[in-house]
């Protein structure tokens, strides 16, 4: 689930979960090697899209006979699907021309399908260059306590940058189809009216405007930046 397209407002997000974390580390010059599948299909939803869906599915239900429990999909894997690559560059390209303040490094993502070759680019490009800081800052006369706990924090932040590739790896190399059979069921049963205002149907989708709006979104109400 990514930010708003439509409602309050495009770009509203409150969260870094999920594929917000990443794109954050990635956009601020942090995170310069993913380990993903480039080509594949990510499912990401526009949050205003998904609870839209909640709200039609619970009238639906509650429309239909007792004790009925109706398992409904908001998903673009079918209706309008995006590849990782298109959602890679749409975010880097966004953020070359609207940076955030705070930047770190210059923005870029170097995508690694291979598990060995990754794991040799995260510890020369990565983890060296940062223990190599990390003797400099405890010499005598060249380092100081200031760069100590400079390079400590940045060692911190890149351990737990690592931990999260961790948890998405499978996520970011792996691709999932949804059907979408009840959320077609439920979108024929609306109203013309309902339709607009309860809008789930993914294929309406405008991804570029969706994902300059999320990258918009991260820095404006999740780091409140003046933007």
């Amino acid at each position: 689930i990514i930010s708003c397209e439509k409602e309050p407002f495009l770009g509203w997000t409150e969260t870094l979960s999920a594929a917000g974390g990443l794109t954050y580390a990635v956009t601020m010059g942090l995170l310069h090697f993913v380990h993903m599948t480039q080509k594949m299909t990510v499912d990401l939803v526009p949050c205003d899209y998904v609870s839209n869906g909640i709200l039609a599915v619970t009238a639906y239900t509650a429309k239909g006979p007792p004790a009925t429990l109706n398992l409904l999909h908001v998903s673009s894997s079918i209706a309008r699907p995006v590849t990782m690559q298109y959602y890679t560059d749409t975010m880097l390209e966004h953020v070359k021309y609207n940076p955030y303040y705070k930047q770190v490094f210059h923005p870029y993502c170097t995508p690694v399908t291979d598990d060995r070759l990754f794991k040799f680019y995260m510890q020369v490009y990565e983890k060296l260059p940062t223990k190599a800081m990390q003797i400099y800052s405890s010499l005598p006369i060249l380092g100081s306590k200031d760069m100590k706990e400079k390079v400590k924090m940045y060692a911190s932040v890149q351990a737990k940058l690592e931990d999260m590739q961790t948890i998405f790896d499978y996520f970011l190399t792996q691709q999932w189809i949804y059907e979408l059979k009840m959320a077609d069921i439920i979108w024929r049963s609306m109203s013309p009216s309902d339709q607009k205002e309860f809008c789930f149907d993914c294929s309406q989708i405008n991804w570029k405007n969706a994902l300059e709006g999320y990258s918009y979104g991260i820095r404006r109400f999740y780091l409140r930046e003046d933007c």
